[in-house]
């Protein structure tokens, strides 16, 4: 069942439909009946999710390797600007962010060295997610980015990194 608003603009008449929340998406058929003519017409209902974001990092220094990481810890950091709008391309003003990096290790390889082992088996690196960044957004949905990332424990050899972002 929908609802039918009908007002006259310029000798036609415009009609506004109206489906309750908890109606099915997909395909209607809309049906206006008029004396003894009837018409139909076919119309798509679909469920809209405006809470979508657009959101984009820009690092000020992408070569992770420039990074040392020692028994007393890591120099490594994570900068740049981050930025976020909503799907209809208004600015997520004021909207906090959260940014989070998962690290866990892989094997080291180097294509000219095949045959050599570069991890150290004396150390053992679990798996690790932690918060790193967490702020709130400008005016134009932006902001500066200045994490430093913590690795609890010295690594065998490479990480492998995964960040997430929510807004």
């Amino acid at each position: 069942s929908v609802q039918v608003n009908a007002k006259p603009v310029g000798g036609l008449y415009a009609f506004t439909l109206e489906t309750a929340e908890d109606d099915e998406t997909g395909n209607w058929k809309a049906i206006a009946s008029l004396g003894s003519l009837k018409f139909d017409h076919n119309i798509k209902i679909e469920m809209v999710k405006p809470n979508h974001l657009k959101m984009k990092l820009d690092l000020a220094n992408d070569d992770v390797r420039a990074y040392k990481v020692g028994r007393y810890g890591s120099d490594a950091k994570l900068q740049g600007e981050f930025f976020a709008q909503w799907l209809h391309g208004a600015k997520a003003s004021g909207l906090k962010a959260v940014l989070n990096l998962s690290m866990s290790p892989q094997k080291t390889r180097f294509d000219s060295y095949n045959d050599f082992n570069f991890d150290d088996p004396a150390k053992e690196f679990r798996s690790q997610n932690d918060e790193i960044a967490s702020f709130n957004l400008d005016n134009n949905g932006k902001a500066k980015v200045n994490a430093k990332i913590n690795i609890e424990s010295l690594p065998p050899g490479k990480l492998r990194g995964s960040l997430t972002s929510r807004v």
